[in-house]
């Protein structure tokens, strides 16, 4: 490994791979998680025999060390110093390497987590028996390689006012923390506490009986009962990932940042799509891995590091959070993209052979730069956050930010202070297409009391419904923030068209989105047409 002296270029893993980085040299293939765990391929035994001695080498090394894990994991926020740059030259000292809300999102993180897994695979090689067979399978027998590639898949906190805070010396924060829940969180944040329980429960649908409408049971329902899947927060997600497939246009698909598009063009048209982004779903995965802040009794709110983007990459689920797909010339690739065995006759790559909507925008820095979250709902709003486990809930758009200034002596992220000059503005959406359909096909009723059901999916009994029964509220530590201290929250929901096609091969196509504003209009922190979402020709109108 290098030297504090040295500059380091970050290559991913290369060893026994061929020089020639052309597209169709043989890597190995980055296996999904779940796969890998319950494999009993002796090779992926001896690599998951050896993976936490490995981690736990790399975690213990000194944090004066270049490319120990405290200096790495601080690269993306605190403690805000330069990294392997001179001293006197470190233009970053002070201004951190943050790449949020910007068209370098994805790209700079790819190279940060290959700089992580270099380090990481260096200690695994130093855990290694002589002649233990640990390379992955993937290249074959002949080709078998000694390297392990990841699988794929201390903090002073405010309310919103001015609350009574706790502080813990940063260096006594040594352990990571997911979900907190309640006040014993704070005599176990040096050491960390992982309640992976809550990961779990919100990647996963609730569910709720026969005979229970709008979350409330009903007294003759039988316990055995089959339960029916209701289409809110993984659903949305789902729905949501796979539109974000269907993007072409780099600057749409990467940053959540607002779209520069002049509505009077017809560029801005074509760009349907422009309010999802990769880096949305990557900030709700941020959230549901580290949980919503959690106010304790002693007036203090805490949240899990994943939550805390200053914080976020010292927690290791940060880094399988980040295996990103890219070229062979970062040395792996995935499975089903192995360009090495689709190929014409003349061996070049044979590409087709191989081939064969709730918007929200608004200010990432407003409440200052603390994140905050708005959450979605179709019926009544429950009584209090975190709003977890609600059948009325649908999603969130979670705004993935970290206050400009500290407060302490480092003045904080460079990149968060830039925007908050530009009131940089952030998008996210929430895609309400698989609730609708539940609430449709099952007859319920998100309002108890009411004759209130959805009659069809068609818009003209889709937006009156909505009209009726959408709601939102946005929350920043775990507290219900007013509408007037979030003045750029645009909520939006826009009508659009989708095409699906029998051939599994061809990605669906979702686009001639139209606003319809009356669903918000006039509203706290919903859009009205003064605010210019959709060009004038792409406005709902209920039909007569």
């Amino acid at each position: 490994m290098a030297s504090n002296s040295d500059s380091y270029p970050i290559t991913g893993i290369q060893d026994g791979l061929h020089p020639d980085k052309n597209e169709l040299r043989k890597v190995p293939v980055r296996m999904e998680i779940d796969e890998w765990y319950q494999s009993d391929d002796p090779v992926h035994l001896n690599q998951k025999a050896l993976f936490f001695p490995a981690f736990w080498r790399f975690s213990q090394m000194s944090p004066h060390e270049k490319l120990s894990w405290y200096q790495i994991a601080g690269i993306h926020g605190k403690p805000y110093v330069a990294w392997d740059e001179a001293p006197k030259d470190g233009a970053t000292k002070n201004e951190g390497y943050c790449t949020h809300a910007s068209i370098l999102f994805t790209t700079w993180h790819r190279a940060y987590m290959l700089l992580w897994e270099y380090c990481l695979n260096a200690f695994y090689q130093f855990e290694m028996p002589d002649m233990m067979p640990m390379g992955h399978s993937s290249l074959g027998s002949a080709d078998r390689r000694t390297d392990l590639r990841i699988t794929a898949s201390g903090v002073k906190l405010g309310g919103v006012k001015s609350d009574e805070t706790a502080f813990i010396p940063y260096d006594m924060c040594t352990g990571t923390t997911r979900h907190a829940t309640d006040d014993t969180i704070i005599s176990e944040w040096v050491d960390g506490n992982q309640n992976n329980s809550g990961i779990v429960t919100l990647l996963r649908d609730y569910k709720f009986s026969n005979g229970e409408k709008g979350g409330k049971k009903d007294a003759k329902t039988n316990a055995n009962d089959d339960v029916e899947r209701q289409g809110n927060l993984s659903a949305s997600l789902r729905d949501a990932f796979y539109r974000l497939l269907t993007i072409n246009k780099f600057e749409d698909f990467g940053s959540k940042r607002f779209p520069d598009i002049d509505v009077t063009k017809k560029e801005y048209v074509e760009a349907d799509y422009a309010y999802d982004s990769a880096e949305h779903l990557h900030d709700i995965m941020h959230l549901f891995c580290g949980g919503f802040p959690t106010k304790v009794t002693n007036g203090v709110a805490m949240m899990g590091h994943m939550s805390h983007v200053p914080l976020a990459a010292f927690d290791p689920i940060f880094w399988l959070h980040h295996c990103v797909r890219e070229v062979t010339a970062l040395g792996y690739t995935y499975p089903g993209l192995e360009k090495w065995q689709h190929t014409k006759a003349d061996g070049t790559y044979d590409r087709d052979e191989h081939l064969k909507s709730l918007h929200c925008a608004l200010n990432k820095m407003e409440l200052k730069g603390k994140m905050f979250t708005v959450h979605i709902f179709i019926g009544d709003v429950p009584g209090a956050p975190p709003f977890i486990g609600d059948n009325s809930s649908l999603g969130q758009v979670f705004n993935f930010s970290a206050a400009a200034d500290t407060g302490l002596n480092a003045p904080g992220c460079g990149n968060c202070r830039k925007q908050e000059e530009d009131k940089t503005k952030v998008t996210g959406r929430v895609v309400l297409t698989n609730a609708l359909i539940t609430y449709y096909k099952q007859h319920v009723n998100p309002r108890e009391g009411t004759a209130n059901y959805l009659e069809s999916m068609e818009p003209e009994h889709v937006v009156p419904f909505l009209k009726r029964n959408l709601e939102w509220r946005v929350t920043c530590l775990n507290e219900i923030v007013d509408f007037g201290d979030v003045p750029s929250l645009k909520i939006s929901v826009a009508v659009g068209d989708a095409h699906h096609y029998a051939d599994r091969n061809m990605m669906s196509e979702f686009n001639n989105y139209k606003g319809a504003y009356e669903i918000t209009e006039g509203r706290p922190g919903g859009a009205n047409p003064d605010d210019h979402l959709y060009p004038l020709d792409r406005i709902y109108v209920p039909r007569n």
